[in-house]
């Protein structure tokens, strides 16, 4: 169920690049290799989860799921220092990052975490 998301992603991608609707294709192909990332809140993130608990201790796979969103999110934050030190993009990328990141650390008892009513 997990790869259902970004499995959408590239069919919709294919779809609209044989109709000729290129900006949506990209902006299509872009989300679904996002959400392929090795983040515990995305759907990459759930299938190496499933993945390392298979093959191992479902604590272990768990830590290791937490170090992986951890560096994942420290390389992404770097190729964003890089982006716009050479004078690239706004801050729009570092929103969703912001987000996956503020929940790894409330889930890690880092943060607090945020009431809901």
């Amino acid at each position: 169920a997990a790869a259902a998301g970004p499995a959408a992603n590239m069919a919709a991608t294919l779809l609209s690049a044989f109709a000729g609707a290129y900006f949506f294709a990209g902006v299509s192909l872009v989300l679904g290799v996002f959400n392929l990332l090795p983040m515990r809140q995305l759907d990459g993130g759930r299938i190496a989860y499933l993945a390392l608990s298979s093959l191992c201790d479902p604590v272990l796979a768990d830590r290791a799921a937490h170090v992986c969103t951890v560096v994942c999110g420290a390389a992404l934050i770097s190729a964003f220092a890089a982006c716009c030190a050479l004078g690239g993009s706004g801050l729009a990328p570092l929103i969703p990052l912001v987000w996956l990141l503020r929940a790894e650390a409330e889930e890690l008892g880092i943060v607090k975490k945020r009431r809901t009513v």
